[in-house]
């Protein structure tokens, strides 16, 4: 690979790779701890002075504290906005992380790849023409695929020894950031107010409570997914202090994940810790514990099973009755999808050719009268990109999604089967989680063989 090596940076600098990435957390807390108090005193308007200050800083960074700001920035991407009727300010940093990647470190495309992405853009503008979609939703989904590649190129170049180490700095920073978020939550209670006043004062009389974007369901999902991490990282951790650290963070979040109420979240939850067990016990059947050990490991499990086990018979069956008393399990969705089918049939080429992302409850309610989003991820992929539109996405960005191998790679792979499963009930084009965590599937492959997960050496202190 030509250009800027990713083995010259940070990975190779005198400070350890452990003080490096503590600082760049702390630095960053700071940061997102003084904003949010700013942001809940004069709302945007200390917004567009942040968002000038953050860019400066983001643009002086490496590469590597690029993407790590990006990461960081996730859960907080409700409140990093100029005005609330703009999209979230992540979009500069995409701007910023590729222009440093291609123009000032001098990394270039294959042929290929700008034919495909091209043939991407052409698609969508046909779409967009024949269906009267947006162009700024379009182009802003156009940004979020170049930048997945643009992540796929500068990983191609981490040395395979150093993967599974930034995997694993990368996947501690978001769920920190998550866990920030929370606590900014509680700590100023009227931000979600600001970034969603149509729902939070509904939400605050039922008690549920969803983060600071205020949408308890994608908040559900992303403390989902910085769960998922937190598990693996307990399933790799060998320093005990950390793992110590590291199982306070996971119950500080599982804890808040029950907060939003969340249906979803209740029965993901249960696959992600029962996936996590089975995880353990093959764990320890591959090392060859000694017999105390086991003895150990079966009273623990046993007390972990005793407390999920009440955790289901007071908290998810409860929860679940109680919000489904006055609407049906599903929330309304099963009728939005029917329609959403009942439309692709009467209009079969919209499967083909697309409506144009985000399009497609402008199309609904064209045919039904029904302006609502499809609350899918994959009926809005079918109906709003089509299959042509997805076939060369998937060509485009083929080191990932061309790759099964990414969703059997044990416990690095959980955090994809959350966003595979909590997609069946969350739009596409309200989200940038997929857009910023999906490259990270890619540190878990080597180019010559897999990363042996599981004898990893640890990378990190606090």
């Amino acid at each position: 690979m030509n250009g800027y090596a990713w083995n010259e940076s940070a990975l190779k600098e005198k400070t350890s790779y452990q003080e490096f990435e503590l600082k760049v957390i702390l630095r960053l807390s700071i940061l997102w701890l003084g904003y949010s108090f700013a942001f809940n005193l004069i709302s945007y308007t200390a917004g567009i002075i942040f968002t000038g200050l953050y860019l400066f800083l983001f643009s002086i960074q490496s590469l590597e504290k690029q993407y790590y700001y990006i990461i960081f920035t996730l859960p907080f991407a409700a409140i990093f906005k100029l005005t609330s009727n703009l999209p979230s300010s992540l979009i500069f940093l995409y701007v910023i992380y590729m222009t440093n990647t291609y123009f000032y470190k001098k990394k270039t495309l294959k042929l290929m790849d700008l034919i495909l992405f091209f043939a991407i853009c052409a698609l969508q503008i046909i779409s967009a023409i024949i269906y009267h979609a947006g162009l700024v939703s379009i182009v802003s989904f156009l940004f979020n695929v170049l930048f997945v590649k643009t992540c796929i190129v500068n990983f191609m170049d981490i040395e395979p020894d150093n993967k599974l180490k930034y995997f694993k700095n990368s996947i501690l920073m978001f769920s920190c950031s998550m866990a920030l978020s929370i606590l900014v939550t509680d700590l100023w209670p009227g931000i979600p107010s600001i970034t969603n006043y149509e729902v939070s004062d509904i939400l605050n009389q039922i008690n549920r409570f969803a983060g600071l974007n205020g949408d308890p369901n994608y908040y559900s999902q992303l403390v989902l997914i910085a769960i998922a991490f937190m598990m693996f990282l307990i399933l790799n951790e060998k320093e005990k202090k950390n793992l110590i650290i590291d199982a306070g963070i996971a119950a500080y979040l599982i804890f808040n994940g029950f907060r939003s109420l969340s249906k979803s979240y209740a029965l993901t939850f249960l696959f992600v810790i029962a996936t996590f067990f089975i995880y353990y016990f093959i764990k320890i059947y591959k090392n060859k514990t000694s017999i105390r050990v086991y003895f150990w490991m079966i009273v623990i499990f046993s007390v972990c099973l005793l407390a999920l086990y009440s955790a289901i018979m007071n908290i998810v069956i409860p929860l679940i009755e109680a919000r489904n008393q006055y609407n049906s399990l599903l929330t309304g969705r099963g009728e939005i999808w029917t329609s959403y089918i009942a439309m692709f049939a009467k209009n079969p080429e919209m499967i083909f050719i697309g409506t144009g992302f985000a399009n497609g409850a402008n199309i609904l309610n064209l045919h039904f009268g029904k302006l609502m989003a499809a609350h899918n991820i994959y009926i809005e992929l079918l109906g709003e990109l089509g299959i042509i539109c997805m076939m060369t996405i998937i060509v485009f960005l083929r080191e990932i999604l061309m790759k099964p191998a990414i969703l059997f790679k044990g416990s690095a792979s959980l955090y994809l089967m959350v966003i595979l499963i909590t997609g069946f009930a969350l739009s596409f084009s309200a989200t940038d989680v997929l857009y910023i965590l999906l490259p990270l599937s890619m540190l878990t492959l080597s180019s010559n063989q897999e990363l042996k997960l599981r004898t990893a050496s640890p990378t990190r202190y606090y």
